[in-house]
């Protein structure tokens, strides 16, 4: 008998936003999408997070707490980043 192997999917994000993108919203994308920025708390990641991510409804502060312990990365000057690759701005270099 075969022995299935199962593994724990414990975070999974996919952000699809279809094939286009009005101007509007592209233009407030473009104002933070691959900035290389650096804060100096989790607080301050959080306090970003939630200025460019506004327009996603209203959400409680342990909420947008969360969602900053996740969505960064500890900088090897003790410094936090945005987990996320600045690079990813790119393809977007012609707007």
């Amino acid at each position: 008998m075969a022995t299935k192997v199962v593994t724990a999917l414990h975070r999974f994000i996919l952000n699809y936003v279809g094939a286009v993108i009005p101007h509007k919203p592209m233009k407030h994308i473009l104002a933070y999408v691959g900035a290389d920025l650096h804060f100096a708390s989790v607080e301050e990641v959080a306090v970003h997070i939630r200025v460019i991510y506004a327009g996603a409804g209203p959400h409680e502060v342990a909420q947008w707490r969360t969602l900053a312990e996740i969505s960064n990365n500890r900088e090897e000057d003790e410094s936090y980043a945005l987990a996320f690759d600045p690079a990813i701005a790119r393809p977007m270099c012609w707007m």
